[in-house]
């Protein structure tokens, strides 16, 4: 292998390494179950790890109803702030 392969291994392994810590750290704050096998995963594949990971956690809602931006919580349209994270809605 040529000298440019191994100049961006360090730069390839971050970019996975990385990968891997945002989607640990996002399934945990969303409360998946198996949040380390989230992580798990995203460091053994690349990219398509994180596709998946994306299309599976991510739910459309397509009633109207608002969610908090902080805790992803359904909310009543009358309320201000969030009553599970105290975060300002948005209107």
């Amino acid at each position: 292998m040529d000298e440019r392969f191994y100049s961006i291994l360090p730069l390839l392994f971050l970019i996975v390494f990385t990968q891997a810590l945002w989607i640990f750290y996002d399934a945990r704050r969303r409360n998946e179950k198996w949040y380390w096998l989230w992580g798990l995963f995203g460091l053994l594949n690349f990219p398509s790890s994180l596709i998946i990971y994306l299309i599976i956690t991510r739910k459309f809602d397509t009633s109207g109803k608002k969610q908090c931006s902080g805790c992803s919580r359904e909310l009543r349209e009358e309320w201000k702030y969030c009553p599970f994270c105290s975060r300002e809605i948005e209107k």
